[in-house]
């Protein structure tokens, strides 16, 4: 987990402001074309919510504020991220499988399939201060919505972003899914929101970025 220490964080000021406030996260729905998306996981038989997690993390990666996170009351920023995502148990509850990210989506999808076919096995939650540099992903694939709320633990300085896909559409042709997006003020603002929804949006229309 190799990060650096900022000791000039170019957002001191918003930075200081937003952490005052009681709870400064908060939610975006953002809806994607996932239309070539689906054709490719369909083709290659990689799992579209592995997918998902791996186009999210790879931008994220690329987009420096997104690494930021708070570690023993300093700012850091990691080199990279890593998925940790819910997956459904074999009990009827839900698991979690941490993987790390890889250069390639073939090669984590079928690394994601053998994690997450233990987990679903052995049910139980991670350790969420061990895993600073991940971001956390879930899905809803039987229930659609166009906003969603987290929840979130009582500790206002967790920046780890969160996501959960929703169950996709047909729409006019193609395909969408919605994705709800959990972000922290102190670090994310508006506008970084917007280059990932841009970022995500550019890969799905151009797989041949992977």
């Amino acid at each position: 987990m190799k990060y650096t220490i900022i000791k000039d964080y170019y957002r001191l000021a918003q930075f200081d402001f937003f952490k005052k406030y009681r709870d400064p996260r908060y939610h975006c729905t953002i809806e994607f074309d996932i239309t070539l998306l689906k054709q490719l996981v369909k083709k290659k038989n990689y799992s579209l919510y592995y997918s998902l997690c791996y186009i999210f993390t790879k931008v994220m990666i690329g987009l420096p504020d997104f690494r930021y996170r708070l570690l023993n009351n300093e700012i850091v920023q990691y080199e990279k991220l890593h998925p940790r995502m819910l997956v459904a148990a074999k009990d009827g509850t839900f698991s979690e499988a941490a993987v790390n990210y890889k250069d390639s989506l073939s090669e984590f999808d079928f690394i994601a399939k053998e994690i997450a076919k233990s987990a679903e096995e052995k049910p139980g939650i991670l350790e969420a201060d061990q895993h600073k540099n991940q971001v956390y992903y879930s899905s809803t694939p039987k229930v659609s919505f166009t906003s969603l709320t987290h929840i979130s633990e009582n500790d206002s300085n967790n920046v780890i972003p969160k996501i959960c896909f929703g169950k996709f559409h047909e729409k006019h042709g193609k395909i969408f899914i919605p994705a709800g997006i959990q972000v922290n003020h102190i670090f994310i603002d508006g506008n970084h929101l917007g280059l990932l929804a841009e970022k995500v949006q550019y890969i799905f229309n151009n797989l041949e970025r992977l």
